[in-house]
């Protein structure tokens, strides 16, 4: 009889192998790695990854990845490419570097293993990990993530391995069975932290270069008299390279042998012994070793299959050079630039000839509208041609001379070049000239640069084109010199620069003078002013692979270099993990280049934003932008933003585009004005004119700088130029703007602080109160009030649960919200508005009174967790009840046939 009743058991040891091994039934997605113990930077940074092991995508939407005991319960969202990978990352996007998740989730890994089962859409289990009192594989300790040797064999212990990578190997193969990513390791001698990154090994034996690994970078055909040749190239590849027995060709030959070894990312430059480069137009070819063609220039008017996409010829002692160093879209036009600044061996400077810079500033002078007088007596009063290492800190001062106030909007500034810089007012309080107020234009506002030697003009033109003023000097600039007029309108060189304030001339005899004798003049006192570092340019959607091209370029309009170790550079909230730049000194005047190859950062082409925040957390800059085209940056120049169609990275921005931002005031499109409710607003397309109204229920300023929402039905307004009335909480506005959608997110664009009135002041608004579940696309832009239990708190974000769902609570740093008091397991009540990102809804208070701690129910969470997919645990119980109670009936009925023919069972003796 005991044999008897121990078949169920034996049964039932079967059907739960069966179910620990089901993945083997069906290996098409697998769970392939899991970061259970975090990362270095935190423990909070799990995430796991799936494979997909067959030739075809396979959509995800509807499966699930769920634990046993509730978290992480995970509904999968999108597709997962053939043969490729999925990322699914807890709470944020943070805990892998560089890599963006294709899915976040919550719920932690317990440290002592975890069931967890892959179901596909039909409820079916497709994988499974099953693991409790430890994990078979991973290293808590050095954060070293558990891989799956053979995605193709069930996912027992023997089938785990830890992986030889810390940080593991997210969205990537995993380490060969037993073998280290490198064979050599860092000797006592050589401590880890002092291994230099940007050594890369030398390349393996099995490789060998392919197109584009090296690229021609610049090159110069046509140098100055007793000059030579000289062709420039980039390696683009992760290994060194030995050029020896590679070559450079042109149209008609050989031109050149190469020899040495080229650093991954390393600029080297080559001469040519005699003139070998036609002046009009050559070809030029980079052949490797083995004859593969690696590289291939044409320029000037080279005929070959297609003329028009060469690069442009350069005349004598100006050089061809790519616009990004190694960029390669194998369109010629597109890739290089004329430069009157070589750069032999260095990263490329693109500064366009004086001519096509001219052509294309007077291709179009875009002049903003305003209030702009027509008359008033403004003059010329100041030039700092040549500041002593400093070249942005050039000046133009402004002074009113009129006995009335004077608007001098739209009014013109042109040098001896012909550049010319329309006045507008996004870099000073307003454009409104009081009676002998100064203003000092600087260089980094104006485009326009003043020559050292040989003298230079500036002429001042009323907005109509009228001449208002003009002033010209024809002696060499001294540095740190100005040209000053005094009260007879007389000009003189002074060694005192006085931009903004009233002039002092003062010659270089009068100066030790004054410093023999203190008392002769009254205190001089020399202002120190810090302008902010300002984001320049940004290209979201370069022509070709976005993720070679993309960048972003920052302006030190300072007169004194900048270390920039520790700020930080992110786009919008919601996207990518910010990027800490570690080396990032930025010199007086010029521009530092981060691409995304270094910050990891993704710009959307449909809308996206870029920030930049100084070490301790406070926003310096940020922009945002809408409908990035192909090959077009986002340019500042003369304080507004443009699409420019050619981007200048580290050089002066270039505009040949429209703006970015038309000058028509809202509601004066073709379409025409719509008046209409708040509450309708939503009906209505993206594009259209509108006028409405609303309460304030949160100022400008307090969630960005750019925006501020209106409460009841909810929208947020925009002004790209920040350009907003003095309001508070509870004012009730008439805002006129164009409705545009960003992120997801309906708003109304404003053009200027006109578009917003102020109707007359009202109570603050109440919220909206509402459930967790209620929270989605007809409550967005509401201010609303929900509570609920603190699930998870993770840096400026924090988790609830109402019972209903569980929702996102992001903290603005520009609130000064205090949350360190808040811990997991209360119970909070919260109050702000809701808005959507990339990433989905989340609620931003306003201010600390919005978040009310309402008690403590320590135990909430877990008991919330242990709940969420018992329906899972459920069907395993039921599924086991079921097959006991048929091996129960099959004994019952085993017996009754025994006793029946007469067999008797015979207890065995004990």
């Amino acid at each position: 009889m005991k044999k008897i009743i121990a078949i169920p058991f034996l049964l039932i040891g079967i059907f739960l192998s069966i179910f620990s091994t089901v993945a083997a039934a069906d290996p098409s997605v697998v769970i392939n790695e899991i970061a259970w113990m975090g990362t270095l930077i935190s423990t909070d940074d799990e995430w796991l990854e799936l494979k997909n092991n067959t030739g075809q995508s396979i959509d995800l939407t509807g499966w699930h990845l769920t634990a046993a005991d509730g978290a992480p319960d995970i509904e999968l969202v999108g597709v997962i490419p053939a043969q490729g990978y999925f990322l699914l990352e807890r709470t944020d996007d943070d805990s892998v570097a560089a890599i963006t998740a294709n899915q976040l989730y919550t719920g932690a890994l317990s440290n002592s293993g975890e069931f967890l089962s892959l179901y596909d859409g039909e409820g079916n289990v497709v994988d499974g990990v099953f693991v409790s009192g430890g994990w078979p594989a991973g290293d808590n300790s050095a954060k070293a993530t558990m891989e799956r040797i053979n995605s193709l064999l069930p996912a027992d212990s023997n089938n785990w391995q830890t992986g030889f990578t810390v940080g593991g190997t997210p969205a990537a193969d995993n380490s060969r069975l037993g073998m280290p990513p490198s064979d050599e390791q860092p000797t006592d001698e050589q401590p880890v932290d002092d291994i230099d990154e940007n050594i890369n090994d030398s390349q393996p034996a099995n490789w060998s270069a392919g197109v584009s690994d090296i690229v021609i970078n610049e090159f110069m055909p046509d140098p100055l008299v007793g000059q030579s040749e000289w062709i420039e190239l980039y390696n683009n590849s992760d290994f060194s390279i030995d050029l020896s027995g590679w070559n450079i060709e042109d149209g008609k030959g050989k031109v050149l042998s190469l020899m040495g070894v080229i650093q991954p990312g390393q600029i080297i430059a080559f001469d040519l012994s005699a003139s070998k480069l036609n002046n009009d137009g050559d070809l030029l070819i980079i052949k490797s070793n083995q004859g593969v063609l690696i590289d291939r220039v044409s320029y000037g008017n080279w005929a070959d299959e297609n003329i028009a996409d060469n690069a442009p010829r350069a005349k004598t002692g100006e050089t061809i050079a790519r616009n990004l160093n190694g960029y390669d879209t194998d369109i010629d036009k597109n890739d290089f630039s004329l430069t009157i600044q070589a750069t032999r061996g260095l990263s490329n400077i693109i500064i366009l000839p004086l001519k096509e810079q001219t052509e294309a500033v007077e291709a179009e002078v875009i002049r903003p509208l305003g209030h702009q007088s027509a008359t008033g007596r403004i003059i010329i009063n100041e030039l700092l041609p040549n500041p002593a290492d400093d070249e942005t800190a050039e000046f133009i001062e402004l002074k009113n001379i009129d006995n009335k106030e004077v608007d001098i909007t739209g009014w013109i500034l042109q040098d001896n070049s012909r550049r010319q810089y329309v006045i507008d007012c996004d870099y000073y309080e307003d454009c409104l000239l009081a009676p002998l107020e100064l203003l000092a234009i600087y260089r980094f506002q104006s485009g326009l640069a003043l020559n050292n030697i040989g003298g230079d003009s500036v002429k001042l033109f009323f907005a109509d084109g009228r001449l208002a003023d003009e002033v010209i000097y024809k002696d060499k600039a001294d540095d740190d010199k100005s040209y000053s007029r005094d009260d007879d309108g007389n000009w003189q060189w002074t060694i005192l620069a006085t931009p903004g304030e009233e002039n002092i001339l003062l010659s270089v005899d009068e100066s030790e003078a004054l410093e023999d004798n203190d008392a002769a003049v009254g205190p001089i006192i020399e202002k120190e002013i810090f302008l902010p570092i300002k984001i320049n340019e940004i290209l979201p959607n370069p022509v070709g692979s976005d993720t070679v091209g993309e960048f972003i370029e920052l302006y030190n309009p300072n007169k004194e270099d900048i270390d920039l170790a520790g700020w930080q550079i992110d786009d919008d909230e919601g996207g990518s993990r910010p990027h800490q730049i570690k080396d990032g000194k930025i010199k007086a005047g010029k521009y530092l280049l981060l691409p995304r190859t270094e910050t990891k950062l993704s710009l959307n082409n449909d809308f996206d934003a870029v920030r930049i925040f100084s070490p301790d957390g406070l926003l310096q800059d940020e922009i945002d932008y809408e409908d990035a085209k192909e090959g077009r940056s986002y340019s500042l120049s003369g304080g507004d933003w443009f699409w420019s169609e050619r981007p200048t990275p580290q050089a002066d921005n270039l505009i040949i585009s429209a703006p970015a931002i038309s000058g028509t005031r809202s509601g004066q499109s073709a379409k025409g004005l719509i008046d209409i409710e708040l509450e309708s607003i939503r009906e209505l397309a993206v594009g259209d004119q509108v006028c409405t109204r609303g309460v304030v229920a949160v100022e400008p300023g307090v969630l960005g700088s750019q925006i501020f929402y209106l409460a009841g039905s909810g929208i947020q307004v925009y002004s790209y130029k920040k350009d907003f009335p003095q309001l508070a909480v509870g004012d009730y506005v008439e805002v006129i703007g164009e409705i545009s959608e960003a992120g997801g997110e309906r708003r109304i664009k404003t053009v200027s602080a006109a578009d917003i009135k102020v109707l007359e002041r009202q109570e603050c608004p109440e919220p909206h109160q509402l459930e967790i579940s209620e929270i989605g696309e007809s409550c967005e832009g509401f201010l609303i009030k929900l509570s609920g239990t603190v699930l998870e708190k993770n840096g400026s974000n924090i988790y609830i649960d109402d019972g209903t769902g569980e929702t996102k609570i992001y903290i603005n740093k520009n609130t000064g919200i205090d949350i360190s008091q808040i811990d997991e397991g209360d119970l909070l009540s919260v109050i702000g508005i809701v808005s959507e990102t990339k990433t989905g809804y989340r609620i931003l208070p306003r201010q600390q009174s919005d978040l009310q701690l309402v008690g403590e129910v320590k135990g909430a969470a877990e008991e919330i967790a242990s709940h969420t997919n018992w329906s899972q645990l459920e069907k395993y119980f039921l599924a086991l009840m079921i097959f006991l109670g048929v091996i129960n009936v099959w004994l019952m009925w085993h017996n009754w046939q025994l006793k029946k023919s007469g067999w008797r069972i015979i207890e065995e003796e004990k």
